[in-house]
């Protein structure tokens, strides 16, 4: 899988907050992703892996959860 962001935030209905360039070529859980892989936040009791995950993108439902100056999918 070789996707960027925007493809992906296409795919999905979503919006890119940040660069949509950014390439995608895996996915993982947020406590273990690396900067090319992409990851989700769909249960809150996980939000606390979002500050510190090595995702390159996150998928979240609102823009109160993307983090400053990473390519993350609403």
């Amino acid at each position: 899988m070789r996707e960027t962001v925007g493809s992906l935030a296409e795919i999905v209905g979503g919006r890119v907050v940040g660069d949509p360039s950014h390439e995608i070529r895996g996915i993982a859980p947020l406590e273990s992703a690396e900067s090319h892989q992409i990851s989700f936040l769909a249960n809150p009791k996980y939000r606390r892996f979002l500050a510190d995950t090595g995702a390159g993108s996150v998928m979240v439902s609102s823009r109160e959860f993307c983090r400053p100056g990473k390519p993350d999918i609403v």
